[in-house]
């Protein structure tokens, strides 16, 4: 058991997760000069499946931001885990990763629900 902080404990950790989480003293990153020009953004979901085990082994996105993924997961990746049984590798998602290295990832994106289809409405 943890034990319960105190009143000014739990205001401090409360203002350093909110603060870590970028909820306050945040200054949004200026990527473009003028009007952004970002006309779509196309959002895909796979479905019951999670970002660990579709892109956890992958290392960095297109733009080279690190990304925050556990590849001993990745089933659909390119580690031990969507290999063949005779050990070969395998390309299991092509297309998901190539997107993904061209356009980002959402990698610190997290959701939870009871049943699938709540999940989509994140």
């Amino acid at each position: 058991m943890v034990a319960l902080p105190d009143e000014p404990a739990l205001a401090r950790y409360t203002q350093q997760t909110m603060q870590n989480d970028g909820l306050i003293d945040f200054a949004p990153p200026h990527l473009f000069r003028g009007k952004i020009p970002i006309k779509h953004v196309i959002y895909i979901i796979k479905e019951n499946r999670t970002y660990d085990q579709v892109f956890g082994d992958m290392k960095t996105s297109g733009d080279g931001h690190a990304a925050d993924g556990e590849p001993d997961f990745a089933i659909f990746g390119s580690g031990a885990a969507a290999r063949r049984p005779d050990g070969t590798p395998q390309v299991v998602t092509p297309n998901h990763r190539a997107l993904a290295q061209r356009f980002g990832l959402l990698d610190r994106f997290f959701v939870n629900s009871e049943a699938s289809p709540d999940g989509h409405n994140w």
